[in-house]
């Protein structure tokens, strides 16, 4: 980045007795700061809106000369100065000065960028190394609980530790690094190595490839051939084969010539290199795929099966499954080694456990145990999942429902409509529409005479009676009669809340004290201490006995913090405690929650601070004001930022009674290459041409009425559909062009019109229009040769090229056109070839557009080709409001970044002398900007010509 020159200077003074409005919401204010629990000894200041550091004695420690300050989440200070960023530790010493262009957080660590180089630094300000790195590139590894640091020295890589430690000396081109383990792969020219996670070089840099490590041997590659080394990094398995994989259960797939087979960790061919596929299984199995089925291949390489499957794969559990059209056999490795093949069944599936697998046959359904042996013959109707520990099994036989053992005999003579598993080893059992519940012994719990049962995670059952409900216990005895509209179980905080004639009640149930439904609503911000209760439109409070602590007087609570709670009565907040004090009567237009003991109050436009006793410590003066921490709270009073103790006093305020000066300097934008400086015309200008304005508001109905065509894109694929959309690309071209004349889309009522078919009047003008065909149209694929195709039709005969560029793998026109005009998308490779592609997306081609826009002849009804007209945008587009306006962020104020700056001030939007300053300086930008883009502009279309 060059030095900054400022090339204006507009010298304000400007009385500093400022008021500050604070953007709170008109409700309690919630606060939360992300920032690690560290107590600051160093707190910021600001005079003449310069930022510095006082000490717990109120001394200043660090003079104001800073442009911001901001807290971080690492337990820092993060200072600017103009553009420029530095580190103050919270004990009040000074890391790293505002002289850096960037600052890394890396955790506790500190990386700074000077502009050149990277350096990293400790959280006490010792440099671990000085900025020497082109690049840093931080790896945090979960899975081993360590931080390691990926540094570019010059070309080369590295790998150092988060305590300084260089693990992997900056001395290679490449470094992958390996979380799974920890190891890297490098890489010195053409040849690979690796180290290990304590940084050891395991593999020497000798390979054409280097694997990490997979069950104790690393796969590498040498004069086209494959091999293994060892944790030590010797060869033990030669370097024979022509492909090989990493190491997985125990064996290796390899390739010899044109034939596949497979090795185990010592190198014996466990598997004959004769199959033309190889895949591994558990149980060193291993499948071929042979014209076309699946073979399955026992250890030595001989076929345990013929070829008859469509697909052969693990399960998680124990099984192989080899499928054959819809039907699945299982394979499995029986105690004496020997392999079992099951029968083929019409269906499967697996309890969560792993260990019972349910399958159906002929319409039937049994179990089949881990090794694949029937525990259960296939003769039930259905199967529910093996319920708990005690072997049993629901199924049903004759449109019943039973309970049987692993013999398949029945446990008694009970029978059900229906059995359902719940937690814990019961079951809620349906008979003649009522239900109950029994244990896994069969032995009944709820005794089958409820409409419905629903068990709670408590344990306890919700049930139902002539649609009212109650509440069990565990045992199945009566905790509620069923006689409520609603019931809502919340063991965790003690009660059940019940609902009954649309009125509120609760019982408690460490009490079991019923507190009967003659409320209008509940809440439970104090449970089990307190609840607060609705009636007749005005919420109380009541006791964990339902005694009344405050009559139905307030309009709304909040929630409480530090056990006090905000209530609204009449447009005004004050606060209660759960014992029903009222600690401070509804006074204050807006409160925020209770940290530390205070509370912050505001009556109109004015701040004070709130004491857990209910006594304002402060008179309401502050035009700011910020939670308490160590014993202090930061405010602003009239402009200036103060601090207050919490008696109320304020003991440090900043002397600074004279006007400041305020210096408005902006930084002019500058041309770096030909896609930053479309970019900006792109933001910064608008299209004058008359006849372009002319059709603009119907250019953008059109555009809307497309996308809303489209739907809500609620998903990324949907998005991604829209972007990739051949019809996306001719709106932008359409929009690019902005005078053909079409009419927006009408979307039918609850239908969407999609570009499958001409349904978009823009594409029909543009295909009238010669630009595209509708043949090509109708193929509906996004490539970089039908993009040439389209800017070809528009531009080629106003816009001959130069000289002509043919690449080497096309012959197409309006391709070698693309390519010889210029257009960004179309440079040549190394080879000279274009390689057109399809599945583009339309973002891959803004730039092209942008060239066409700015640089090329437009075709013009009835005239010569011509180019169109450019402007600035007028200042209204550019809003103060705005926070992407690309003239703020070139902006500054007394050398500190103009947003930065107003954002921490925003009382001086207000006043008119500093405004008027304000857009002098960006008027000058603004016309400076103006001839630097079009001066540009003008120039490229010259060079355009020739």
């Amino acid at each position: 980045m060059r030095p900054y020159t400022p090339l204006l200077a507009l010298t304000l003074s400007v009385s500093m007795l400022l008021s500050t409005s604070p953007a709170y919401a008109s409700q309690p204010m919630q606060t939360t700061i992300s920032v690690k629990k560290q107590e600051p000894e160093i707190f910021p200041v600001e005079v003449n809106y310069k930022w510095g550091f006082i000490n717990k004695q109120n001394q200043v420690v660090i003079e104001p000369k800073y442009d911001s300050v901001e807290r971080t989440y690492s337990g820092y200070y993060k200072i600017k100065r103009g553009d420029n960023i530095g580190y103050v530790s919270m004990q009040g010493r000074i890391l790293l000065d505002a002289v850096y262009k960037d600052v890394l957080e890396i955790e506790s660590l500190l990386a700074p960028f000077d502009g050149k180089s990277w350096g990293i630094m400790t959280p006490e300000g010792k440099w671990m190394f000085r900025p020497q790195f082109a690049q840093i590139d931080p790896q945090y590894n979960l899975d081993l609980r360590r931080i390691l640091i990926k540094v570019q020295k010059g070309s080369k890589w590295g790998l150092i530790t988060e305590s300084g430690t260089t693990l992997i000396a900056p001395q290679y081109d490449e470094l992958n690094y390996i979380h799974r383990d920890g190891s890297s792969q490098v890489r010195v020219g053409n040849k690979w190595g690796l180290f290990d996670s304590n940084g050891k070089l395991v593999i020497p840099v000798q390979y054409q490839a280097a694997h990490p490590f997979s069950e104790g041997l690393a796969l590498v590659k040498k004069n086209n051939l494959y091999g293994f080394v060892n944790p030590s990094g010797k060869l033990v398995i030669p370097l024979r084969y022509a492909l090989a994989h990493d190491v997985t259960m125990g064996r290796a797939i390899v390739r010899s010539g044109t034939k596949w087979g497979a090795i185990d960790t010592t190198g014996k061919l466990v598997i004959p290199t004769q199959y033309a596929t190889l895949g591994l299984l558990r149980h060193n199995l291993a499948k071929t795929q042979i014209q076309g089925k699946w073979a399955v291949i026992a250890p030595g390489g001989k076929l345990l099966t013929q070829a008859v499957y469509d697909a052969v794969f693990d399960e998680p559990n124990n099984f192989t499954v080899a499928r054959k059209g819809s039907q699945s056999s299982f394979i499995t490795l029986q105690p004496n080694g020997t392999y079992y093949i099951s029968p083929l069944y019409d269906e499967y599936t697996t309890t969560p456990d792993g260990k019972t697998t349910l399958v159906k046959q002929n319409g039937k359904w049994g179990i089949i145990d881990q090794l694949g042996k029937v525990v259960l013959q296939p003769t039930y109707e259905d199967i529910r999942y093996r319920l708990d520990q005690s072997q049993l099994y629901a199924v049903q036989s004759a449109g019943k429902w039973l309970f049987i053992n692993q013999k398949g005999e029945p446990i008694n003579n009970e029978r059900y409509d229906d059995i359902r598993p719940i937690q814990g080893g019961n079951h809620i059992v349906t008979r003649n529409g009522a239900e109950g519940v029994v244990d896994s012994s069969g032995k009944t719990v709820v005794p089958l005479e409820y409409q419905s049962i629903s068990p709670d995670d408590s344990g306890m059952y919700r049930v139902s009676r002539d649609d009212k409900w109650g509440v069990l216990d565990a045992k199945g005895q009566s905790v509620l009669p069923p006689v409520y509209d609603l019931v809502s179980i919340n063991e965790q905080s003690g009660f059940i809340h019940i609902v009954q004639n649309k009125k509120e009640g609760l019982y408690l149930l460490g009490k079991k004290t019923l507190i009967p439904p003659t409320y209008d609503g509940i809440r439970f911000q104090f449970s089990p201490d307190a609840y607060f209760v609705l009636t007749n439109g005005k919420w109380g409070l009541i006791g964990h006995d339902g005694q009344v602590l405050l009559p139905p007087t307030y309009d709304e609570p909040g929630y409480p913090t530090e056990g006090m709670n905000p209530v609204q009565f009449g447009g005004k907040w004050g606060f209660v405690t759960a014992k029903g004090t009222v600690l401070a009567a509804p006074a204050f237009d807006e409160v925020s929650e209770f940290a530390n003991g205070f509370a912050r109050v505001r009556q109109r436009d004015k701040w004070a601070y709130l004491n857990d006793r209910g006594e304002l410590i402060t008179p309401f003066r502050f035009d700011q004001a910020e939670p308490f921490e160590s014993g202090r709270a930061q405010a602003k009073l009239g402009g200036k930022l103060v601090y207050l103790n919490t008696k109320g006093e304020i003991i440090y305020q900043p002397t600074d009674a004279t006007p400041t000066e305020f210096t408005f300097t902006y930084k002019p934008f500058t041309i770096t290459d030909q896609k930053q400086t479309l970019q900006l015309l792109s933001e910064l200008t608008t299209n004058t041409t008359p006849e372009f304005q002319a059709h603009a508001a119907n250019t953008r109905q059109v555009a809307l009425a497309y996308r809303a065509s489209w739907g809500e894109m609620n998903t990324g694929s949907q998005i991604d559909a829209y972007y990739a959309a051949l019809s996306t690309f001719l709106l932008d071209v359409y929009q690019m062009v902005g005078t053909l004349d079409a009419k927006p889309t009408e979307i039918p009522s609850g239908g969407t019109s999609r570009p499958t078919e001409i349904s978009h009047d823009f594409i029909r003008s543009l295909i009238d229009s010669g630009y595209i065909s509708a043949e090509e149209y109708h193929k509906n694929t996004l490539s970089r040769e039908v993009v040439a195709h389209v800017l070809y039709n528009i531009f080629h005969q106003d816009n001959p090229a130069a000289r002509t560029i043919t690449p080497k793998d096309t012959k197409d026109p309006a391709l070698i056109w693309a390519v010889s005009i210029g257009l960004p998308s179309f440079a040549p490779d190394e080879q000279g070839n274009i390689k057109p592609k399809a599945g583009s997306n339309v973002s891959e081609f803004t730039q092209d557009l942008l060239y066409c826009s700015y640089l090329l002849k437009f075709p013009q009804k009835g005239k010569p080709a011509a180019s169109y007209s450019y402007d600035l945008k007028q200042p209204s587009d550019f809003s103060q409001a705005q926070a992407t306006d690309p003239l703020d962020k070139q902006l500054y104020i007394n050398g500190a970044v103009y947003q930065d700056f107003i954002s921490s001030h925003p009382e001086l939007a207000q006043n008119r002398a500093f405004t008027t300053a304000l857009e002098q300086a960006k008027q000058k930008l603004r016309e400076e900007t103006r001839t630097l883009l079009l001066n540009w502009l003008d120039k490229k279309r010259k060079e355009q010509t020739k």
